[in-house]
């Protein structure tokens, strides 16, 4: 598992550092705890992000700036292009010190409900700017002073705080106020459609295994995987019913390795097998 930025800086990472991440291995839904604020500005390659209730999918179109948190994160180069990234870490502390300096700290705003655990905003030609004045010195090999690291963050927060007036600020103070504020059973809904393994699904509810299937039982009646297995079985019978979806593509949106699995699991949850129902 990586720890981030300790995996980056080791344990005196401090409140605000930068980093040029710049790989060519692909990281496929690695599990990643993130201790700290980060804004990732993707400069190459592909970047999907998995957290406990949703799933967002990066390119050098946008950046991203994510809470602390449990992820489950993929990389992907082109080609033989190397994966690149300019990573900014700031802890609670800073982000905090900032927003009372510029007294958007209060009154308390309404944010997303439920809380998102990141915020997207766009490259645009004066992000794009911002990008290339830190890769400038990574290419000269010149680490950036605190100074100037802490010029160059406010500049950048200032600028997205003004431009996302409307909902960033709200972004910011919900998080703040609600980091670790993720129900358990709304993981659960929001991935009931997904292809996530249970193991991975406990990680995400920073629960160990055992754990995660004891509260499991507890909440919703049945073991994982017999509610899992359910819940993709009704909505198979439902798009089955519209016409417009084939039993080979709900076999592999249900997570059956085959159409046989498939229309065997369906037959025994509803006494017909997918193409009996179709000649009906």
């Amino acid at each position: 598992m990586t720890k981030l930025p300790q995996n980056l800086f080791g344990e005196n990472a401090g409140d605000l550092s930068v980093y040029n991440y710049d790989i060519k291995d692909i990281m496929n839904r690695s599990k990643v705890t993130i201790d700290q604020y980060v804004i990732s500005f993707l400069i190459q390659g592909q970047k999907d992000i998995y957290d406990a209730g949703s799933a967002i999918h990066l390119d050098n179109t946008k950046a991203l700036m994510i809470a602390q948190g449990n992820y489950l994160m993929t990389e992907k180069c082109y080609g033989s292009e190397n994966y690149k990234s300019i990573l900014i870490f700031f802890s609670k502390a800073k982000l905090t010190n900032l927003l009372l300096k510029k007294e958007l700290i209060s009154p308390p705003v309404k944010g997303p409900n439920p809380p998102t655990p990141y915020f997207t905003v766009e490259q645009d030609d004066f992000v794009k700017a911002f990008i290339n004045s830190l890769s400038v010195h990574f290419k000269l090999h010149r680490a950036l002073s605190q100074e100037l690291l802490e010029v160059k963050f406010e500049e950048i927060m200032i600028y997205l705080l003004d431009r996302y007036k409307d909902t960033m600020r709200p972004f910011l103070l919900n998080t703040l106020q609600n980091d670790s504020d993720l129900s358990f059973k709304n993981t659960i809904e929001a991935n009931k459609y997904t292809n996530l393994r249970t193991e991975e699904l406990a990680f995400l509810c920073n629960m160990s295994l055992s754990t995660f299937k004891r509260h499991f039982i507890e909440v919703f009646g049945k073991t994982p995987g017999n509610w899992f297995k359910t819940k993709r079985l009704e909505r198979s019978k439902q798009l089955l019913a519209s016409g417009k979806t084939k039993p080979s593509e709900l076999a592999n949106s249900s997570g059956y390795k085959n159409l046989s699995h498939f229309s065997t699991a369906y037959k025994a949850q509803f006494g017909k097998s997918p193409s009996q129902v179709i000649e009906d």
